[in-house]
């Protein structure tokens, strides 16, 4: 009876199972500072501090830290004695407060007691509980340097987040048993060392298990989430809150901005759809060339030229392209001379409408509507035609005679003119080989990706640059009419499914150069063009390396809504490393849509890492991936 009780007693162990998980080659404890086992080293870092201010899931930098092992301990802690040490500490702050011989000791002493003391208040008026937090973050390698190297990396990284961590001396044996032993257990040696105390709510809030992911269904790989979800990204998959397909990109030198917009280009091009790209620095030129797409140069340097004075085809009423065509003409005149009055762009628009009623370019004759958009390229005036007509128009006021009445008008219209004038011989002579032409940019609805490489364009004078740049967005605009209307009429009819559909990006580098608070007109413009993009299957991206950028010093109120309207005209927003010094437009301009701990992450964002807003109500965090093949097309890469 005796024996059977003793083998009772014996503890029962599965052999196998620890055969499988017990070090291979043994484990040693002798050493101070980590473990040796059979296969390399190990090492425990403790964390003793946590950030002051804590942000929503502020427990995911720990547990999130890839090749390592992760422990957090959670007890209850006995109210009684929290208030009883509260008490104690704050009794201790408010001597240091009425003792304090610097204002930075009283600030400090008074700070830390307001927070205790609304500690005390949450446990005493609202039963608050208090929880015991322990992490423990586990390395390991196969060699001691490899380990050190790694837990200084860690360090490094952690500290900048506001965590502080410790390797115990010789406590190596109690750290990796603590793997497998309760809080309590742990305290019971005598080298415990207690955990940090948190209200149970704000321990809630630092859940750091909250897994996200994105899967669109015809999406391409972007990267992934810091939990591990894939990042699947489908700009042009329409959902119930994802309406429209416009996007935005800001990111500083090295962030990785360059490469996602690649990937874009990479991801719709093979896809089939168009695209239509602003190059600033050669970034597109050989994954362009790799994706059989064409380079233009429309800086003058080449045969690259498009007329802006050619009536481009976007709708079917020639009414209303002959009217649009008139408005994106007055635009570029605006982005040309932005000083001009209203009285002066008004005397342009009529001086241009007269010109091309004069050469018999109207869209109306006898009541009948004729066909004036679309012709063959040489049908369309340059500007020096444009310029003759201006200097025929001054020469007539000059040879007619005007009574004392007549004579004031006739002064101000002729100064007016001489102003227009001035404008256009200004771009006839010193930029005739960008703009004074006709269109040699033959057949490019036929050409499925198009990159525009403006290197040269950028560094010409901030209006010549802008009002280019309005020209060519103009003619990327007709295209994506002409295209969305093709698609829409096969969708509508059933000839094509919703998956067939061959969607329109325009996608605009250092977007910033032109579209900003100082040109309010091309601000409205884009505006427009965004508000409409959706309708014709097309999206438009800006990107830009700082959010600052588009808001130049002394931007009005006005011109500042204008901008806040294009970003929420912005279905997605790709935000990626920006200066902390952007942080308060980024709070201006993001009010809403960005939580108060995204913002403050943004300036600790490292190469590759973006927040990314799909909606009002989904946000993540993301880090774009690339393979080495694409590293090599893309020249450069995260």
């Amino acid at each position: 009876m005796s024996k059977d009780k003793k083998k009772q007693k014996e503890p029962e162990y599965n052999v196998e199972l620890i055969k499988r998980i017990q070090p291979h080659g043994g484990i040693s404890f002798k050493d101070d500072l980590y473990v040796k086992t059979g296969d390399g080293y190990e090492a425990c870092l403790h964390i003793m501090e946590y950030p002051q201010e804590m942000d929503d899931h502020w427990l995911a930098p720990l547990t999130n830290i890839k090749g390592t092992v992760v422990t957090v301990d959670i007890s209850t802690d006995d109210a009684e004695e929290v208030k009883k040490n509260l008490n104690r500490s704050m009794t201790e702050q408010n001597q240091r407060y009425r003792s304090a011989s610097s204002y930075v000791d009283e600030e400090d002493a008074e700070t830390k007691f307001q927070l205790m003391d609304m500690l005390m208040k949450e446990i005493s008026r609202m039963n608050e509980v208090v929880k015991i937090v322990d992490t423990r973050i586990f390395v390991a390698d196969r060699t001691w340097i490899g380990l050190e190297e790694k837990i200084k990396e860690i360090k490094t990284k952690l500290d900048n987040q506001g965590y502080k961590a410790y390797i115990n001396l010789n406590e190596t044996k109690d750290d990796w048993m603590s793997m497998n032993n309760t809080y309590r257990e742990q305290q019971k040696s005598r080298e415990a060392v207690e955990g940090q105390s948190y209200t149970s709510n704000s321990l809630a809030g630092g859940y750091p298990f909250h897994f996200s992911q994105l899967e669109d269904p015809r999406g391409g790989y972007y990267g992934y989430t810091p939990t591990g979800g894939n990042f699947v990204w489908d700009m042009f998959y329409k959902t119930k809150i994802r309406s429209y397909y416009n996007s935005l990109v800001v990111g500083t030198m090295g962030s990785g901005k360059s490469t996602l917009l690649k990937i874009m280009e990479e991801d719709e091009g093979v896809k089939g759809h168009f695209l239509r790209i602003f190059d600033v620095a050669d970034e597109f030129v050989a994954l362009t060339e790799e994706l059989g797409g064409k380079i233009l140069k429309p800086d003058g340097s080449g045969k690259d030229i498009q007329n802006p004075l050619e009536i481009l085809h976007a709708t079917e009423s020639e009414q209303l392209n002959f009217s649009r065509h008139i408005s994106r003409l007055t635009t570029f005149y605006k982005a040309l001379n932005p000083e001009a009055e209203s009285t002066e762009v008004t005397d342009f628009t009529n001086l241009l409408t007269e010109f091309y009623e004069s050469i018999g370019l109207t869209p109306i004759v006898d009541g009948v509507e004729r066909q004036i958009s679309g012709l063959p390229p040489t049908a369309y005036p340059i500007f020096s035609e444009f310029l003759d007509y201006l200097n025929k128009c001054i020469a007539e006021m000059l040879q007619k005679e005007y009574n004392e009445a007549e004579m004031v008008l006739a002064k101000t219209r002729l100064e007016t003119l001489y102003n227009i004038t001035g404008q256009i011989s200004y771009i006839v002579k010193t930029y005739g080989n960008m703009f004074n032409g006709h269109s040699s940019i033959n057949n490019i609805m036929d050409e499925q990706i198009v990159v525009f490489n403006i290197s040269g364009l950028k560094d010409m004078a901030t209006n010549v640059f802008a009002a280019q740049m309005t020209s060519l967005m103009a003619l990327c605009w007709d295209n994506m009419v002409t295209n969305g209307k093709v698609m829409k009429e096969k969708y509508e009819s059933g000839k094509i499914r919703i998956e067939d559909v061959v969607d329109f990006l325009i996608l605009v580098d250092e977007s910033h150069r032109w579209v900003n608070t100082k040109f309010e007109v091309i601000l409205d413009m884009i505006i427009t063009y965004m508000r409409e993009a959706r309708k014709y299957f097309g999206g438009i991206c800006l990107a830009s390396q700082s959010i600052r950028d588009y808001v130049p010093e002394g931007t009005s109120d006005v011109a500042l809504n204008k901008l806040k309207t294009l970003f929420e005209l912005t279905q997605y927003k790709f935000i990626m490393h920006q200066d902390s010094n952007a942080t308060d437009l980024l709070r201006n301009v993001f009010n809403g849509i960005l939580t108060e701990s995204q913002i403050r992450k943004i300036p600790k964002l490292e190469m590759g890492d973006a927040i990314v807003n799909l909606s009002s109500a989904q946000t993540m965090e993301v880090h774009i991936q690339i393979t080495e093949e694409e590293k090599e097309i893309f020249k450069g890469g995260v």
